[in-house]
């Protein structure tokens, strides 16, 4: 990481350095703009490093793209994934053996609430979905479903 004044190991991984950038080049390929832009501006009058100035020479041209596609899962989201297989899972063995030894009539207090409705597996992922709207503020049954299926 030549041309790059700043010392020690944070000079290739805090945020508006030109060691972080020459990482993150070197590992992904592209680098957000916000970033490079508050980089140049935090080193003004510094001489900027040959594989920065090639990046930049690269996106001018046009020749460096952003990756196509989703973003991969984070760690939150495989936490989300995973509660969400946990709980769908618990919920729906729950409801299946209460379905074979009373049904699913339910008592007055939960017969009308929302994620009541409907047949034990879509009950299950309402449920799910419901369980988990403190870290998974905007999901929707259909989402837990989707999620639960693709785990399998």
């Amino acid at each position: 990481m030549t041309g790059v004044k700043e010392k020690g190991l944070y000079a290739q991984f805090d945020r508006g350095t030109f060691g972080n950038l020459e990482r993150q080049i070197a590992q992904n390929g592209f680098v957000a703009d916000e970033e490079v832009v508050e980089t140049l501006r935090r080193h003004r009058g510094e001489p900027i490093p040959d594989k920065v100035l090639d990046y930049l020479c690269a996106r001018l041209e046009g020749t460096a793209k952003k990756p196509r596609g989703r973003k991969r899962v984070g760690s939150i989201g495989a936490i989300r994934a995973f509660l969400a297989g946990l709980y769908y899972k618990r919920y729906l063995t729950g409801l299946q053996r209460r379905k074979r030894q009373c049904g699913l009539e339910g008592w007055p207090r939960i017969k009308d609430a929302g994620w009541w409705k409907g047949i034990p597996n879509v009950r299950a992922a309402r449920m799910t979905a419901h369980k988990l709207r403190r870290i998974w503020p905007n999901v929707s049954y259909r989402t837990i479903q989707n999620c639960v299926s693709s785990k399998k």
